[in-house]
C-alpha cells in the first residue's frame, strides 16, 4: 500500500462514527457490515477537499470522481 493510500485510509478511519456506522449498516442489509467504516457525508467532503490539494491528488482523481457521484446519489436519495 502506497503512502497516500494508508493516509487516506488512516484519516477515515479517524473519521468513523461507530453509532452512523451502526446506522448505514441498517440501510444496507445486503452489505457485510465489516466493510464499512461510518464516515459522515460532511467529513468525506472536507477529507475529499484537504486530498484534492495535494500533489499525488492526480493520480487519485477517479478515486475522488466516484466519491462525488457517491455523494450526490446520497443526496438525491435522501431527497425522496
Amino acid at each position: 500500500m502506497s503512502d497516500i493510500e494508508e493516509e487516506v485510509r488512516r484519516r477515515l478511519f479517524e473519521l468513523r462514527d461507530l453509532q452512523y456506522k451502526e446506522f448505514a449498516c441498517k440501510l444496507m442489509p445486503t452489505v457485510n457490515p465489516e466493510t464499512v467504516i461510518g464516515v459522515r457525508t460532511p467529513d468525506l467532503r472536507k477529507l475529499a477537499r484537504e486530498f484534492s490539494k495535494t500533489p499525488e491528488a492526480s493520480s487519485w482523481r477517479y478515486v475522488f470522481l466516484t466519491l462525488i457521484l457517491l455523494i450526490g446519489r446520497f443526496k438525491e436519495l435522501k431527497k425522496k
